[in-house]
């Protein structure tokens, strides 16, 4: 694979290519961001990335790789819980990723920065619904006796939660 190829990068270069934008709120929230393999912040690092590579409109492929010095990739292994890897990545960083916990009457609502992992989508799957017509990473839970369980899960993750009452 060559940069030009439609590859991006997901490097631990200190926290450099997470991004923080405000929620709307006036938290602010730590998110993943890619880059090309051309950018200057992935071609400092010397080590093991976590590339994906363009497959559709919205598939991609997600792998293991290095950067050489001439700019190509050293492919390693395919990656097949992508999603637990980036939650993973950002909190070795230092940077975890931020979930949000909306605290209403009789209820919470979970806004992930990402879709969920395997186990824990299984999890809210069992536990709450998804409001029609939002994205996979909004959750609503009518029964808030299951938010300790739910976030102590989410921790477990390494990732940061943010409540709001």
């Amino acid at each position: 694979i060559r940069p030009g190829s439609k590859s991006h990068v997901y490097p631990p270069d200190r926290g450099k290519t997470l991004k923080k934008y405000s929620g709307g709120d006036s938290k602010e929230r730590v998110t993943p961001a890619w880059v090309t393999p051309s950018d200057r912040r992935v071609l400092a690092w010397n080590g093991i990335s976590l590339f994906r590579s363009k497959l559709g409109e919205k598939n991609h492929r997600y792998f293991l790789g290095r950067l050489t010095r001439n700019q190509g990739i050293l492919e390693g292994p395919q990656i097949e819980d992508n999603l637990s890897l980036q939650y993973g990545l950002a909190s070795i960083l230092g940077k975890p990723l931020t979930i949000f916990v909306r605290k209403q009457e009789g209820a919470f609502q979970l806004d992930l920065p990402l879709i969920p992992p395997l186990p824990l989508r299984r999890l809210l799957m069992a536990l709450c619904i998804k409001p029609l017509m939002s994205p996979m990473s909004i959750w609503l839970c009518h029964q808030p006796i299951c938010e300790p369980m739910i976030s102590s899960v989410i921790e477990k993750l390494g990732s940061e939660i943010v409540v709001y009452e």
